[in-house]
């Protein structure tokens, strides 16, 4: 990808788990999420959060993630959703991602009967126009300097509703596999995206991640992967700074004034210590270091918020720093080197 900026991708539409965006800077970009359609039910957006069968490992550089749903479930019953055991339940559909230097490739596993659908779109208030051109979907930022390019295998045609969204659908059975590859691309638009092998593609992502992710033994074995795979899946990203945070979880947003859903919320204490908790899988601290500036960033500019409550909250953390390395240090932490 050229140009200016880092391309950022990841699940980062709080309604849209099982989804993608990919931007390259704040107030640009584009979007791609899955909707399942059952016995006359339908669940998309916000319905998914209440289906979820596991939420699998997820790579701190985006090179490999999982998450699964149970399609059995009843849909859209928001709180009022089953809670099933795991071991009772089977996903329905599970779905794994990677990212490369400039786009994405997304591999969808059906386990149910019924339609998976592909819906293209432009995430918060965000603009552009989607073109559909055979097996292939184009798309370009409002300032007509952004390009993205979706590809499904199997192929099908794709159709922009007259929302400017853009769908393409499967009729599905167990053991069924959908690919979507996106790439994207500035000043340019991308050339048409091989697809690549999936199978090749996520296996080794998900090897490199299982040989480098932080590791507990001991009595606490797993636990790190239970953090770890929930706080990575959290991770969301400030539309108009182009930021990423931990907020206290996807459906924690809060409404705006006038009406709507607002486009992030920031709980101080959650923000800041699932951040810090990232910190330890992720070295380079880029997480991180995103994650406090947006959180004490809110602090800093929303009025009627003290200085003195920002200055405690610096020295509470600093306390809970090392607390933390107090109380990972016996737990026999490892990194592999």
């Amino acid at each position: 990808m050229t140009g200016t900026g880092t391309l950022k991708i990841g699940a980062f539409d709080p309604d849209a788990w099982a989804g993608l965006v990919l931007s390259d800077r704040p107030g640009r970009g584009f979007a791609f999420r899955l909707a399942i359609e059952k016995g006359g039910r339908r669940a998309d957006g916000v319905d998914l959060l209440y289906l979820v069968h596991e939420v699998g490992p997820h790579a701190p550089d985006g090179r490999y993630a999982r998450v699964a749903f149970d399609t059995d479930l009843p849909f859209c019953r928001g709180e009022d959703t089953p809670i099933v055991r795991k071991a009772d339940a089977s996903a329905g559909l599970t779905v794994e991602w990677s990212r490369s230097h400039d786009g994405a490739l997304l591999r969808a596993a059906v386990g149910f009967a019924g339609v998976l659908e592909v819906r293209a779109y432009f995430p918060w208030d965000w603009a552009g126009i989607w073109t559909a051109e055979l097996d292939r979907l184009h798309g370009v930022s409002t300032d007509g300097e952004l390009y993205c390019t979706l590809r499904m295998v199997p192929e099908r045609a794709w159709t922009v509703e007259p929302n400017g969204e853009a769908i393409v659908r499967y009729r599905v059975v167990p053991g069924d596999v959908i690919v979507a590859t996106a790439v994207v691309a500035v000043a340019v638009a991308p050339l048409v995206p091989a697809v690549p092998d999936a199978a090749t593609v996520l296996a080794a992502g998900a090897d490199r991640y299982a040989a480098t992710r932080v590791t507990v033994d001991g009595h606490w074995t797993g636990l790190s992967d239970a953090i770890t795979n929930n706080l990575h899946w959290m991770v969301l990203l400030q539309p108009e700074t182009g930021r990423l945070y931990t907020p206290s979880g996807r459906r924690w947003i809060f409404p705006r004034h006038g009406g709507g859903r607002d486009h992030w919320t920031i709980f101080a204490w959650d923000s800041l210590f699932n951040a810090l908790e990232l910190a330890v899988e992720s070295p380079a601290l880029i997480v991180l270091a995103s994650a406090m500036k947006a959180t004490v960033g809110c602090w800093v500019s929303t009025p009627g918020v003290p200085l003195g409550s920002t200055v405690t909250v610096i020295v509470f953390v600093s306390a809970t720093v090392v607390a933390m390395v107090a109380v990972v240090t016996p737990l026999e932490l490892v990194t592999p080197g």
